[in-house]
């Protein structure tokens, strides 16, 4: 059992590895079910890497929205005072 385990993880990690990397992978019929979990895995990782759940609570994003709008504005010849 230990052996199947590690063999999962490392096809995980490859096909995150290959995501990370901009490969699509598509999910088929007729593929052996494990493969099918390890990409589907990878692919909610990859999905879920860098997201921030809290929305505006971090300064961070706050932050480069009003640069944007900002910048925005300015072009347009608005200015946001």
């Amino acid at each position: 059992m230990k052996n199947i385990k590690l063999t999962q993880r490392q096809r995980y990690e490859h096909m995150y590895r290959m995501l990370r990397q901009g490969a699509e992978l598509e999910i088929d019929d007729d593929m052996p079910k494990c493969r099918k979990d390890a990409i589907k895995a990878a692919d909610y990782s990859y999905q879920a890497f860098a997201y921030i759940a809290h929305g505006w609570s971090t300064d961070e994003r706050l932050m480069r929205f009003h640069a944007i709008r900002y910048r925005v504005l300015t072009q347009r010849g608005e200015l946001p005072f």
